[in-house]
Parts: structure tokens; C-alpha cells; sequence
């Protein structure tokens, strides 16, 4: 099984035990829902407009909303959630959905600009991989009309280890090796299996948001902090259930939520973002391009340069060639940076257009280092815009394995190995 349909795996299993329904309701969970509440009641247009949950859960927020006047849309990748909001809905007359249904915040069923505010409470922080991060950013500028607002909550990168201070679990060595992980390159792993200790997830620097965001296409407005240090006090629940120390509690983390000095220190994190309002329509296909305009600053502290560029001329001549098409991500990266050395034979060596071949039922495009193994697509899959890579070990049987990962997030992913491995400076 791939690292990805693993992370997928151990998240669905994280949330079907239930546990996220009554979250909310008290201590640390209370506190982060009344500072919420706070945000959106700051930032959200005014009802009935239309809002998208993305990453809603059991619903609420969105029942919440829907009681003050908002046509709601709730997506959630897990059934259980949707079936929870869905009744926590019914309950209450007062509350209805306009709609409630899996789905994936990458690839939403939303038409283009049918909001006027998206909310991604979730997505961010259960997206490991930066490309899923910046379709699902993308997904929401498109589905956000022109001046609508897109609202973002992700999770601190020194969360755990704040958590582990708070709460004791510092003192178990697993959980204080998740909290190094963290801290070192936010990406959570719980090997455990204790619900505690979280399920897999990733824990952002809170500057890295407005760079996502700007990735994506949005204009990023502010990155707030949600629980402030608030979270790390031992009698929340005492504190929200008195009105007058409720108040003080409350005012205190509004007065501290835009220091940059502090954002680290809260749990979550809330960043408020716009689609412009003069901006075009962005339409399901081209989200691969997000990604691949990201890498130049993103790895190379620059924008590529023409030179850097293939010719379209090239690639349509090894479609002729080949018989077959080229997907579109390839052939869009080759003509943002296929002759781009700094990345393309670093380590591993992505072949021109003209020595693209097909071997097998595969189009291959690039070999590792010393052609130990080889990356293509299968020609059934390359009419996809950005499919599934696989990989050939080159030595008997020469069997292909699914890197269960599509173009964009291989490349990206590649990137980072090379970056962890100092081959590469960011």
C-alpha cells in the first residue's frame, strides 16, 4: 500500500470512531468553537448568503450558521460526519441544509462561483502533500464568487509539543519523538494508534498560509490566532461557563490574535483570504498549473526563466511521434520548465519530449540517477490531465508499481527529497 492510500486509511479510521461530534463541546474544543464563532461572525458576509463547509464534519458550524439565516452546502470526506450533520440538521427545524454530502475538498461539485464564502475547516491539515493543499486552496477560489471570502483553520507546527507541556504526554518517548516531527517538518505521524495522540495530519508555520494562499490565487487578508495561549489554561470549562471571566478570557485572545510573535502558540490557527474581484473564473482543469507555477519560488527562490522553457513545438511533435497524448501536466511543466537543469537532472533526469518512448504499455519520462528505476504513466491513463505516475524497476521481472501519486504531487514530492537530502536548497 502507497504512503498516500496509507495517510488516507488512518484518517478515514481516526473519524469514524465518532469522536468529533462532541469535540466542541467542552474544554479545549469549547474554547476554539467560541473564538470561532467570533471570526466568522467578523468576516463572513452577511445572511442569506450562500456558504460552503468544506471539510464540515458533523455540522457544527454549519447548523450554527444555518440557525442565522445562511444557505449552507457541507462537504465532508467521511460518510459518518455527513450523516451527523445531516441529523443534527433535522433536529432542529430552524437549521436547514442546502445540501449535505461526501465529497473531496480537491475536487468539489460546487458550480464556479455559486459562494460567497468558503469555509476549510479540516482539508488544510489532513492534506500532508503542499500540491493537495493548493488544489483544495484552488477549488475554493474557483467556487468562491469575485470579492467572496474564503476562510482557512489549520493546525500550529508546535501544537503537540505545547500539548505534550500541557497535558503530560512529553513524558511518553513516542509521543515526544510525533512532537520532534512535527517541529521538524510539520508532518504529524501518530505510529501509536492511541486517538490522543491524533492521526496523521500536517502542522503548519503560520506564515506558510499566506504563501498558500497566494499560491492558489487568493489574496490573503490575515492569519489570526484561534485559541491564542487561552488553550494552555487547566479550567477552561469553569473560565466559559462564567459570564464576566468568559468576557475578560475572550477579549484577552481577541487583543493578542494578529501578534505575529504569539501566532505560533495557539492550537489553530485562521486565515482569511479573497477571491478578487476582478479575477477570472478558474475552471476544474488547470489545477496542476497551481502546483507547477509554485515550484520556481517555491525551490529556486525565483520565478523560471524563458530559456528554461520547452518549446509547445517539441512536445506536439513527440505526440505525433508517439501516437499518444501527452498529459497535460507534463506537457505544461516542460513548457514552464523542461530545460530547467537546477531540477531536472539534479538527481534523478527527466527525458526531453524527443526522448520520450513508450516501453510496454508505458510512456516513459524520466530515469533515477543511475537507471535503477524508471517513471512513466500508462498510455491508458494519459488522456488525464495529471495522472498517476508508476515506476519500473529495470532489473528482471521489470514489474511497474503505482507511486499512487498523480504527476504534480510525484514532482513536488521529488522536490522535497531533494531538498531533505541537501541536494537542493529552498
Amino acid at each position: 500500500m502507497s504512503g498516500a492510500s496509507r495517510d488516507a486509511e488512518e484518517i478515514a479510521a481516526y473519524y469514524a470512531r465518532g469522536l468529533e461530534r462532541d469535540r466542541l463541546a467542552s474544554g479545549l474544543g469549547a474554547l476554539e468553537f467560541a473564538r470561532t464563532q467570533a471570526l466568522l461572525e467578523r468576516y463572513l458576509p452577511a445572511p442569506p448568503a450562500v456558504v460552503a463547509d468544506v471539510g464540515g464534519g458533523p455540522g457544527r458550524y454549519a447548523v450554527w450558521l444555518a440557525e442565522r439565516g445562511y444557505r449552507l452546502h457541507l462537504i465532508d470526506p467521511v460518510p459518518l460526519h455527513v450523516e451527523q450533520a445531516r441529523a443534527a440538521a433535522n433536529s432542529r427545524p430552524a437549521a436547514p441544509l442546502a445540501s449535505a454530502e461526501v465529497g473531496d475538498a480537491r475536487a468539489l461539485r460546487l458550480p464556479d462561483a455559486s459562494a460567497d464564502a468558503v469555509l476549510l475547516f479540516g482539508p488544510l491539515y489532513h492534506l500532508p502533500e503542499r500540491a493537495d493543499r493548493l488544489q483544495a486552496l484552488a477549488e475554493a477560489r474557483r467556487v468562491c464568487r469575485p470579492g467572496g471570502v474564503v476562510i482557512v483553520a489549520a493546525i500550529s507546527r508546535f501544537a503537540s509539543t505545547l500539548d505534550g507541556l500541557r497535558g503530560g504526554y512529553l513524558a511518553d518517548p513516542a509521543f515526544a519523538a510525533v512532537a520532534a516531527g512535527d517541529r521538524r517538518d510539520g508532518r504529524h505521524r501518530n505510529p501509536t494508534g492511541d486517538p490522543a495522540y491524533f492521526t496523521t495530519a500536517y502542522f503548519h508555520r503560520p506564515e506558510e498560509l499566506a504563501a498558500e494562499c497566494s499560491a492558489a490565487g487568493l489574496t490573503h487578508e490575515a492569519t489570526l490566532a484561534v485559541e491564542g495561549a487561552g488553550w494552555l489554561l487547566p479550567d477552561l470549562d469553569a473560565r466559559l461557563a462564567d459570564e464576566r471571566r468568559r468576557a475578560i478570557l475572550l477579549a484577552g485572545l481577541a487583543a493578542l490574535e494578529t501578534e505575529p510573535a504569539l501566532l505560533g502558540a495557539s492550537a489553530h490557527l485562521l486565515t482569511v483570504a479573497r477571491r478578487a474581484r476582478d479575477s477570472a473564473p478558474m475552471s476544474a482543469g488547470p489545477f496542476y498549473r497551481v502546483s507547477i507555477d509554485d515550484i520556481a519560488p517555491r525551490y529556486l527562490g525565483r520565478g523560471f526563466t524563458a530559456e528554461e522553457g520547452v518549446p509547445p513545438a517539441a512536445v506536439d511533435e513527440a505526440q505525433r511521434r508517439l501516437g499518444v497524448r501527452i498529459p497535460a501536466s507534463l506537457a505544461y511543466y516542460y513548457r514552464q520548465a523542461g530545460r530547467c537543469t537546477a531540477l531536472n537532472a539534479l538527481h534523478h533526469r527527466l527525458y526531453a519530449p524527443s526522448e520520450l518512448r513508450i516501453d510496454g504499455g508505458y510512456l516513459v519520462f524520466m530515469d533515477e540517477n543511475q537507471t535503477v528505476v524508471s517513471w512513466g504513466f500508462r498510455t491508458t491513463d494519459c488522456g488525464e490531465d495529471d495522472p498517476t505516475v508508476w515506476q519500473r524497476n529495470n532489473t528482471p521481472p521489470h514489474e511497474w508499481y503505482s507511486e499512487d501519486k498523480p504527476f504534480t504531487r510525484f514532482l513536488t514530492g521529488m522536490l522535497d527529497w531533494y531538498v531533505e537530502m541537501g541536494m537542493l536548497r529552498r
